[in-house]
């Protein structure tokens, strides 16, 4: 008897369906900052971030304790070095990433500061990393391992990450490294601090490309569960049909035919007398003249209005703008000082970009053109280092999220 109840519970037991647990995903929000590095080995954002004891040269081969802004690697150093034909972001044009010949002594070869963040929200930091190192001579190469903190200017450490040793033969060759945390209540300047903690000298030669800080949010939802139940297959028996009969024809007595209506035609109003409808503008990218728009930054905004604020970055100098709002000459050679050159727009699903080109019209007394550009919504401020000269206009896109 308890064999047989048994059985039955079991049965009972896979038949009913599983208890819905919830489960969390993640959604994005804001997106505090993404770093790129510029393209055709142009990138303006240097002069705002930290390197620690690394120096720039203008080569696709540094050398140690150097770091170069490039498109592309030419096999260095008796091709040593990994051919690097692109970077890794996507859809870009000549699109640039940071190589680092690491330093003898370990230490940060990059720091980022931030303004303060938003206290007890949760940030997701993402790099993607490359192995550049393919041989070496003779020597036993060391390979790179990276340390990523958040911390305050003052040194408190928020949060850290360790990459682990980074092989020289993984697939693909660029790899996303991501750390996510929760901010305390912290209402100070930040700082993410990226430090390589082996010796360079043989081997430890890396590239990097699109660090991205985003703002995310946990939300639960429980994930629908069904019951299927599997029924057999039941094969109708076949029965003989008897043989169809022919109809008898019909005799059609002869009617006299009905009259030919003539079809009603329903005029179409004529293109004049259609309502318009309002077209959204198209994302397009303009060309105001001949020098290079250099691509600082991509910007996602939600529906609604945000103003910008310009001003001279440093010293007053003499320094002039003009700026383009999609192609449309909105600041005509205007002179840059502490006092602000300001503007409101408006992003819609009938405008959902804003394509801000800045062309430096003098360069001052301390030539690039420099200026600080102020971009205020209902939830946030931003700020952006415009450097502009007479070859080159800075460009930043501002598109609906």
């Amino acid at each position: 008897m308890n064999k047989y109840f048994f059985s039955l519970l079991l049965l009972l037991g896979l038949l009913l369906p599983d208890q819905t647990i919830a489960q969390k995903q993640i959604r994005y929000k804001d997106t505090v900052f993404t770093i790129s590095f510029g393209m055709s080995g142009r990138f303006l954002g240097s002069s705002f971030l930290d390197f620690g004891a690394y120096s720039k040269q203008n080569s696709s081969c540094p050398d140690d304790g150097n770091f170069s802004i490039v498109n592309r690697t030419n096999g260095c150093f008796g091709d040593n070095w990994r051919r690097l034909e692109e970077d890794h972001t996507p859809n870009d044009l000549a699109g640039n990433f940071m190589i680092v010949n690491s330093a003898y002594n370990p230490g940060d070869f990059l720091n980022i500061p931030m303004r303060a963040l938003k206290a007890n929200a949760k940030f997701e930091l993402s790099i993607y990393i490359a192995n550049i190192l393919l041989s070496t001579d003779g020597c036993d190469a060391t390979q790179p391992n990276i340390e990523i903190s958040i911390e305050t200017k003052r040194g408190r450490r928020v949060a850290e990450y360790f990459t682990g040793i980074i092989p020289n033969n993984q697939v693909p060759i660029w790899k996303k490294y991501m750390m996510r945390f929760t901010l305390p209540e912290i209402l100070e300047p930040m700082v993410v601090r990226f430090r390589n903690l082996e010796t360079g000298g043989c081997g430890n030669d890396f590239a990097i490309d699109d660090i991205c800080l985003v703002e995310y949010v946990e939300e639960e939802f429980e994930p629908e569960t069904t019951l299927r139940i599997i029924k057999p297959k039941v094969v109708p028996p076949i029965i003989p049909q008897k043989p169809k009969q022919q109809p008898k024809p019909e005799i059609k007595p002869n009617l006299p035919k009905p009259p030919i209506e003539k079809p009603i035609i329903h005029m179409r109003p004529r293109p004049s007398e259609r309502p318009l409808e309002e077209i959204p503008e198209l994302p397009l990218a303009y060309k105001v003249n001949s020098r290079n728009d250099l691509l600082i930054q991509k910007v996602e905004l939600p529906e609604g209005e945000f103003e910008i604020n310009l001003y001279d970055d440093k010293k007053i100098d003499g320094d002039t703008i003009s700026v383009y709002d999609n192609g449309k000459l909105i600041f005509d050679r205007a002179g840059l000082s502490k006092q602000a050159i300001s503007k409101k727009f408006v992003l819609n699903k009938m405008k959902p970009q804003h394509e801000l080109i800045f062309v430096a019209e003098t360069l001052g007394e301390l030539p690039p053109n420099t200026a600080l550009l102020e971009v205020v919504t209902p939830l946030k401020r931003l700020k952006f280092y415009i450097h502009s000269d007479m070859e080159s206009n800075a460009k930043i896109l501002f598109q609906l999220k």
